[in-house]
């Protein structure tokens, strides 16, 4: 009887610890929503892409609820955030900024962590450097671009080339005849998840495991439609932190794998910013929460105590 107590009280700590609502804002072209799980310490957690769904970095949530409260917003344009109407008026930079402090008022939070995974590290340098009185500190994960440029394209185009000399021929080969068909608009969902799929094999160390990685990757649905909008005004408005960041004082951490075919930008960062504090990862490409999760939440949380 004892031992079934005990069970039962070990069970209902685990599922208070991890415990999650789903909530929304109000604005005015529809709902904004985010998660939230545990108590503590406010973090806000960035997802990828753009348009990648938040599902991706649920674990990272769930993980970080053990200390702080999480919170993990479905960007204007993914899961259930979907804006009246979808288009570039709605879906820009200016836009996914006022978001998280829409956000953040709503919770009557006055000062954020931030937590960035590729993309999600991107927008949260730019709401920082946008909004530095209300940023306590910046983890970023495998972050992503600070310059989008129409007359100057050569991160995105590195990223690039770093992915595809990690594919084979034969991977290539399959991603050509796939993106013809996107091109060609006689394309199903499953080849949508091929192209992804293939993609990522150059952004993951251990190709062994592709397959349990990639179930954990494309959890909910990618939205290209938010993608392609976001990168449109990106090159529209000439995305650039350089200068911003040049000023920036508060403290970033970067965790980032050495294989990660964006690593490349984490040098980038340092160069800029001296005072960055870079965390590297072997054996690691670009989903460290993934790959090497024992190493990241080492990491991650260690970057969280650090505050200015």
């Amino acid at each position: 009887m004892m031992k079934l107590l005990l069970i039962t009280i070990l069970l209902f700590c685990f599922q208070v610890v991890n415990s999650q609502t789903l909530d929304s804002v109000r604005y005015a072209n529809g709902y904004i929503f985010y998660h939230e799980y545990g108590k503590g310490e406010p973090v806000l957690i960035l997802s990828g892409g753009p348009g990648v769904s938040c599902e991706q970095e649920e674990d990272v949530a769930i993980k970080l609820s053990e200390k702080y409260h999480s919170i993990l917003l479905e960007q204007r344009g993914t899961g259930r955030s979907i804006p009246i109407p979808f288009d570039t008026t709605t879906i820009n930079l200016e836009t996914a900024i006022s978001d998280i402090n829409l956000l953040l008022n709503h919770l009557s939070i006055d000062k954020i962590n931030i937590v960035g995974h590729s993309w999600g590290g991107t927008l949260a340098l730019a709401y920082a450097t946008t909004y530095p009185e209300k940023v306590n500190s910046l983890v970023l994960i495998a972050p992503g671009w600070y310059k989008i440029l129409s007359t100057d394209d050569s991160q995105i185009k590195t990223t690039a080339y770093n992915k595809n000399v990690r594919l084979g021929i034969s991977d290539l080969n399959e991603l050509h005849l796939l993106n013809a068909k996107v091109e060609s608009e006689n394309t199903s969902q499953s080849d949508l998840t091929e192209i992804r799929k293939i993609n990522n094999m150059g952004f993951i160390y251990d190709k062994m495991n592709i397959d349990a990685y990639f179930e954990k990757i494309k959890k909910g649905t990618l939205n290209n439609q938010m993608h392609d909008l976001m990168f449109d005004n990106l090159i529209k408005i000439n995305f650039d932190l350089s200068e911003k960041l040049r000023q920036f004082n508060k403290q970033i951490t970067i965790i980032c794998g050495r294989q990660d075919p964006l690593s490349f930008m984490t040098y980038e960062y340092k160069l800029l910013m001296p005072s960055v504090q870079i965390n590297w990862i072997q054996k690691c490409g670009h989903y460290g929460m993934f790959e090497q999760p024992k190493e990241f939440y080492i990491y991650l949380f260690s970057a969280l105590e650090i505050k200015n």
